[in-house]
């Protein structure tokens, strides 16, 4: 309940990238109309773009290696073809 209520987009992979589970707002954000079909995914499949998968994929190995997370990464990231989102991630 608690992560269907909150406003902020949450998602969980496991340790090879591949998608658990996220939020509604997620699973939109990522193009999909629920969470259920982002499961089994990688960021590979999303629509994000090469640099953006590379990124996020560098960024997760780092924080599964050192086992430390990284927290209040600034960044931006395409939705759609119209809009563009700045974030405030945190890995962990």
């Amino acid at each position: 309940n608690v992560l269907s209520t909150i406003p902020h987009r949450v998602f969980w992979k496991d340790p090879r990238g591949v998608y658990l589970g996220c939020t509604q707002s997620f699973a939109e954000d990522a193009g999909f109309k629920c969470p259920e079909e982002i499961l089994g995914r990688t960021d590979f499949d999303l629509p994000w773009s090469k640099e953006e998968t590379d990124f996020y994929r560098l960024a997760d190995n780092q924080v599964i290696e050192a086992g430390i997370p990284r927290l209040n990464i600034e960044e931006s990231i395409q939705i759609g073809d119209d809009r563009v989102c700045h974030l405030l991630t945190s890995i962990v």
